[in-house]
């Protein structure tokens, strides 16, 4: 529901002017989302001795609630599951994920398109909101975004929103000759490593691309999933109410 609102709204300037049902969908859908996380910890809460319940855990979608949920999660599962040897390594899983909402983004070497090393932490500019979005030109969704986060930096850059793009294309080539084809106005640089065994791949734990995290002006990720009508949904928060 979302996504045919959303794409069919962006396909044309009218549909543009009235987001509205595709922010309405979006709602529902995140509802329904934090509706059954919220059923999933009371399964574990009232069959805290049950391996399903310590099961049940694993599945939660945890990192959109930050880090210290991990605490509130595991404290519900009874003493000896909490310590048997897959409770722990459920622990260990847990607070081993790199990103979670809350959290200071994580710095990292880059190259821009002459090859010079370049800084995450160079790039992004304290007191101003940066999408950190990830993707490679062989990416169909990754290209097919591009186009609403135009729109997106077209209406808030000046605002204090920015956009840093990091390719994990391995043919550096390729990745040039999309940057000539798409034109962004942001900052473009490219992973040293290729492909998803490349370092932001394994440093922010991405399993496919597009992935996009929204940081704050201190410098915390306060928004996972940031593309489409998620991201836009957060800049009107941000920069319009």
């Amino acid at each position: 529901k979302y996504r045919v609102a959303y794409y069919y709204a962006k396909a044309d300037e009218l549909g543009r002017k009235n987001m509205q049902p595709a922010y309405d969908a979006l709602e529902e859908l995140e509802n329904c989302k934090d509706e059954i996380y919220r059923y999933k910890v009371k399964f574990i809460q009232e069959n805290s001795d049950s391996p399903v319940a310590l099961y049940v855990a694993g599945t939660l979608a945890i990192t959109k609630y930050g880090r210290g949920e991990i605490n509130k999660v595991l404290a519900l599962l009874s003493e000896p599951l909490r310590n048997s040897l897959k409770g722990k390594a459920l622990e260990k899983r847990l607070n081993n994920i790199p990103v979670y909402v809350g959290d200071q983004y994580l710095d990292i070497d880059m190259l821009d398109k002459e090859g010079n090393t370049v800084n995450l932490s160079d790039v992004i500019k304290p007191g101003q909101y940066t999408l950190l979005e990830i993707w490679a030109s062989w990416c169909g969704p990754c290209r097919g975004d591009i186009p609403h986060l135009k729109d997106a930096y077209s209406a808030y850059h000046a605002k204090g929103f920015d956009i840093v793009s990091v390719s994990i294309d391995a043919n550096k080539e390729q990745w040039k000759k999309a940057l000539e084809q798409e034109q962004m106005a942001w900052l473009q640089v490219c992973d040293k490593g290729e492909g998803f065994d490349g370092f932001i791949v394994k440093k922010y734990g991405i399993s496919g691309v597009p992935s996009s995290f929204l940081i704050d002006p201190q410098g915390k990720i306060i928004l996972t999933n940031a593309r489409g009508g998620w991201l836009d949904t957060k800049l009107i928060e941000l920069f319009d109410k």
